[in-house]
């Protein structure tokens, strides 16, 4: 050890780190992604033991796995909005909820009359909360959330100055389009044989 002055390249306490130009990922999206790498651990899991209790493990945390990925997808700036959440935990409600009536209903074995529109009750609930109840749900969490995923009047704003302080020249605007020949070749210049 020396105690001359550091190394050029070392970075120092007084430095701020050099930016990458890469931001690093937000908070909550490193957590959703850890929850569902574990859940995915589990599913596996699930599948090699056997067991009654393995394949309830696996019929709850498969419908709660694409809710995950929804979850993951609708994280915007590190954060998930309050009306995206309140919607999600309706849908993993709804999705936890049939998957638990489908088990209770079709795991006595005992033979039922049909339900109310000719199907065994099991379906009914399977085609009602598994099917057609978080259809509405998926639809509003997005309705609620679509003017926030999209581009704004403010993004638009930004856009249009930042245009307007680009220099002019070459590298702005890159020209007519030119077609080629199948062979990727450019067509001759107008006027040559």
């Amino acid at each position: 050890m020396t105690d001359g002055p550091a190394a050029p390249d070392a970075p120092s306490a007084s430095r701020s780190p050099r930016r990458t130009g890469r931001l690093p990922p937000p908070r909550r999206r490193v957590e959703l992604v850890g929850l569902l790498a574990v859940a995915s651990l589990l599913l596996l899991v699930s599948l090699l033991v056997p067991g009654t209790l393995a394949g309830t493990l696996f019929a709850l945390l498969g419908v709660a796995f694409p809710v995950g990925l929804i979850a993951l997808g609708a994280v915007r700036r590190g954060r998930l909005d309050r009306r995206v959440v309140l919607a999600l935990v309706l849908l993993l409600a709804v999705l936890e909820g049939s998957t638990i009536a489908i088990m209770a209903l079709s795991g006595s074995g005992a033979p039922r009359a049909p339900g109310p529109v000719g199907l065994p009750e099991a379906t009914v609930v399977q085609l009602v909360g598994l099917w057609l109840l978080p259809l509405p749900l998926v639809a509003l969490a997005y309705a609620w959330t679509f003017d926030r995923s999209g581009v704004g009047r403010d993004d638009l704003a930004a856009l249009r100055r930042a245009r307007a302080k680009a220099p002019e020249g070459p590298r702005a605007s890159p020209g007519p389009l030119r077609p080629t020949s199948p062979a990727g070749d450019p067509p001759p210049p107008d006027g040559a044989p």
